[in-house]
């Protein structure tokens, strides 16, 4: 609820940070909160699907000019089977984007 009150009174006043970091909380909770069942992940009061997988983070990035958040998506769940990869759901449109290790760092996701 507090997460909520934030991301309105930030939208209300357009302090982009501050809206980033309420969508990263409100992401944040969400996940933990239903990570023993079929991942979701909510953005703007819409549910996205994840794929069934090990998320290790999930930050607030800008990409092409549109504010995303990034989730590393490692299948393997630490293991060295898999090269995790990063994806991109874009806040307006909850388009999402997967990007290797080396295009996400070409991106400069990583600063």
């Amino acid at each position: 609820e507090y997460s909520r009150k934030a991301l309105d009174y930030a939208t209300k006043t357009n302090n982009q940070k501050s809206i980033a970091n309420s969508y990263s909380n409100l992401g944040t909770i969400y996940l933990e909160l239903k990570k023993n069942k079929s991942p979701i992940f909510a953005v703007n009061s819409k549910q996205i699907a994840l794929d069934k997988s090990c998320y290790d983070s999930m930050d607030c990035k800008k990409y092409k000019g549109a504010d995303v958040v990034m989730l590393v998506n490692n299948p393997a769940c630490g293991g060295n089977a898999v090269e995790p990869s990063y994806d991109l759901y874009d806040l307006q449109t909850q388009k999402k984007t997967s990007l290797s290790f080396d295009n996400a760092d070409k991106a400069k996701l990583f600063k």
